[in-house]
Formats: structure tokens, C-alpha cells, sequence
């Protein structure tokens, strides 16, 4: 567990130096394990990406979740910026491929009322379950479910903010 924390810390370390460096150039979407070559601080997400596929950290998340988790599946950044909005969203991974989710906060710097927090709904959609509350440096791990995700928004940022909100988003099955 201490190797899987300092691992991690040390990532979100060169994350925070990049964005005090105002490098956000370093953030882009990513998905199904392609990178372009344009991007900065790729080496950080590929060593980062390559310890969550690690043996370590499956082993790790399997005693955590009571799963047996044999590989990263699919892993994006998300990027929220000023005038987002898009309603209520379910995520098409579920079991038996997808048996758990990790999402990690990469804004240091993003206030709450910014705007851009997550909520957690109702399955029909018309309550509002959980809004976790989680800083930079935090994450969420959740297990999926057998059908689609559990139904979640991410409120409006008004247009005037000047600042982006990231999450690190993995999928493990």
C-alpha cells in the first residue's frame, strides 16, 4: 500500500509542478492508448498509466473491491472548462468487462464554486444521490454495475472562469 500511495503522490507531484508551470498544454483527452506525439508530459502519464496496469496495483485493487481484477481496461483524461454543460450522463462500461472504476481529481487550484462537481443520480434520473466532494489529490474508486453506470452530471461552469477542471478516469475489469 505505501508503494501504491508514494507512486501516485509522486505523480500528482509532477502533475502540480506542471500546473504551477501553467503547462495545461500537458492535459488532453486520451483514449485506447494512443498519444500524440504533441503532447508535454507524456512520459509522466505513460509511467503513471503503466503502474495502474501493473501486477501491484491489480493485485491491490482486487483485495480492495473483492474482484478479481486482471487488467486496465480503458483510461481517459476529461477536461471541464468554462460554458460546459451536458445534463445527465450514464457511462456505457459495466460487468462483466468493467468491474471497477477509478476517477481522480487534477485540479489543485478549482474552487467549488466554479462549478464542474460531480453528482451522483437516482437509477430513473430524478433524485439527486451523493455529490462526492473529493480535492485535488483524492479519488474515487466505484464499483460499476451489470448495466451502465450509475446515472451522474457534472454541473455547468459559468462562462467567465478562466481556469480547467480535470479528472484522471480508469476503467479495470
Amino acid at each position: 500500500k505505501a508503494k501504491y500511495n508514494l507512486k501516485i503522490n509522486n505523480f500528482l507531484l509532477k502533475m502540480h509542478e506542471l500546473n504551477n508551470e501553467e503547462r495545461n498544454a500537458y492535459f488532453y483527452e486520451i483514449n485506447d492508448n494512443n498519444f500524440s506525439e504533441k503532447r508535454t508530459g507524456r512520459d509522466i502519464l505513460v509511467e503513471f498509466k503503466n503502474f495502474l496496469a501493473g501486477k501491484d496495483n491489480l493485485a491491490f485493487l482486487s483485495q480492495v473491491s473483492g474482484f478479481k481484477i486482471k487488467s486496465l481496461k480503458d483510461s481517459f483524461i476529461t477536461k471541464y472548462s468554462a460554458g460546459y454543460f451536458r445534463g445527465t450522463n450514464s457511462d456505457p462500461y459495466s460487468l462483466p468487462k468493467y468491474k471497477l472504476q477509478i476517477i481522480l481529481n487534477l485540479s489543485p487550484y478549482w474552487r467549488f464554486d466554479y462549478g464542474g462537481v460531480l453528482n451522483f443520480m437516482s437509477k430513473d434520473k430524478t433524485q439527486l444521490i451523493q455529490t462526492p466532494l473529493f480535492d485535488f489529490n483524492t479519488l474515487i474508486i466505484a464499483k460499476t454495475l451489470v448495466k451502465g453506470s450509475i446515472p451522474y452530471n457534472v454541473t455547468s461552469i459559468p462562462p467567465k472562469i478562466n481556469k480547467h477542471k480535470y479528472f484522471y478516469n480508469c476503467y479495470f475489469g
